[in-house]
């Protein structure tokens, strides 16, 4: 996997590394009440839908400012995202992370599966919805969205800075599995 460093600026990969940290932290402090394990990953907390939320702003910042910077546009939108991750990352919708408590075992997330030029990740929809009103609609906030959204700007940070080593919730950052692949279906979360 080709990465791209220097598309953000250091203020921006900073800010990116800090707000990842928190994030990670927040949603690491989640487990003490619902056990990071496959059979939950439909269950909703106001904390996973906080989670969600903080994410994808991280996504979506990090995005708009190397778009904006690289496209000479004023104002994007996830379209532009999409459009951008597609053109300038070789299979974007199969690249993964691994849990880092759960490695070998269930731990494969996907935070871009089925992302098309047309077509969001699967947990932009309900980060959108909580975005708004996550307080009167936390049900958004499962902890399959929440590992997804969390894992896409951690990806970008390996993509945009090659930070692939540092600690945190995730680890073999960037993998590319085909689609039908047997690891995958095995170990998948």
């Amino acid at each position: 996997m080709a990465t791209l460093p220097g598309r953000l600026t250091d203020a921006e990969e900073k800010e990116l590394h800090r707000q990842q940290a928190a994030i990670e932290a927040k949603l690491w402090r989640s487990f003490e009440h619902v056990a990071l394990t496959p059979t939950h990953r439909t269950v909703t907390s106001p904390n996973f839908a906080e989670v969600l939320r903080d994410a994808g702003s991280l996504f979506a910042s990090t995005l708009n400012a190397v778009v904006e910077r690289e496209q000479s546009k004023s104002e994007t939108n996830v379209a532009d995202y999409r459009t951008f991750l597609v053109d300038n990352v070789d299979s974007v919708a199969g690249r993964s992370v691994d849990i880092r408590e759960l490695h070998l075992g269930s731990s494969v997330v996907m935070p871009y599966e089925g992302m098309t030029r047309a077509k969001s990740p699967t947990w932009w929809k309900p980060f959108i919805s909580v975005k708004h009103d996550n307080v009167a609609d936390p049900s958004q906030g499962t902890l399959d969205h929440a590992l997804n959204a969390t894992a896409a700007p951690r990806w970008l940070d390996h993509w945009f800075t090659s930070g692939g080593r540092r600690r945190g919730v995730f680890v073999n950052v960037g993998m590319l599995y085909p689609p039908d692949s047997v690891d995958v279906r095995k170990r998948r979360f």
